[in-house]
């Protein structure tokens, strides 16, 4: 029998959850389909603190970037492919529009005009066009099982009231179909443990971005002058 604790944990988890759902579809002109097609980079802007997406005059969006911001960027773009991408998306934007570049980022901009620039290179298989889908879904069954005291799969728990069910179930009710095991497999299968590789290290990249932010992760230096090593940042 569930106990009645489970049951309680699992209810809120769904509630905090649907909010999350409703709050995403709530975003102006997104679906959550979008999950399945959108390039990790636009994510990475869009999520990264200290980058500001602006309307230009012809349609299109340039960026501007905090120094620390565009520190971190420099330096994780030498160990993480993603950000390369992100550093490339900036400063060619910033080009096509006649925006100014970023200050942080003049440097590295110099260096990949000229080829210099020691860019990280992908190793493994492709991400796939719905890493995004995969990364998102994962995150939020880490956070019910972190935030609800959830078991994260049904094999890890005594119950079938799992956090993967929970991400499943609310992602079914707002018309996302994914069923359990395809999310289990996700955050457990041997097959995908390259995927949960990568997953973690833009992870890190994220929360080292954030504690930069707010001047808790220093920079440090580092042969490239103003660029900073991402030091928790695994090489793949």
């Amino acid at each position: 029998m569930i106990e009645e604790e489970t049951e309680r944990r699992f209810d809120s988890a769904t509630e905090a959850l649907d909010e999350f759902f409703r709050e995403l579809i709530g975003v102006e002109g997104f679906e959550l389909e979008m999950l399945s097609i959108l390039p990790l980079e636009h994510f990475l802007i869009q999520i990264s603190p200290g980058i500001d997406t602006h309307a230009s005059k012809s349609g299109g969006v340039f960026y501007t970037v905090q120094d620390s911001t565009g520190a971190y960027l420099g330096g994780a773009a030498q160990r993480l492919p993603e950000a390369h991408s992100v550093v490339v998306q900036i400063c060619a934007s910033n080009v096509f529009e006649g925006a100014e570049l970023p200050a942080s980022l003049r440097s590295v901009a110099h260096m990949m005009i000229l080829g210099q620039f020691p860019a990280a290179t992908r190793r493994g298989p492709s991400l796939g066009s719905d890493f995004m889908l995969r990364y998102g879904l994962r995150s939020l069954a880490i956070f019910a099982r972190d935030a609800f005291g959830l078991a994260l799969t049904r094999s890890d728990g005594p119950t079938t009231l799992s956090a993967c069910d929970a991400v499943c179930m609310v992602a079914n009710q707002h018309g996302l179909n994914i069923p359990y095991t395809r999310l289990r497999d996700w955050c457990s299968h041997g097959d995908h443990s390259e995927f949960r590789n990568r997953a973690d290290a833009v992870s890190n990249y994220l929360k080292d971005l954030f504690l930069a932010e707010n001047g808790i992760l220093k920079n440090e230096p580092t042969p490239f002058g103003v660029f900073s090593e991402l030091s928790r940042m695994r090489r793949i």
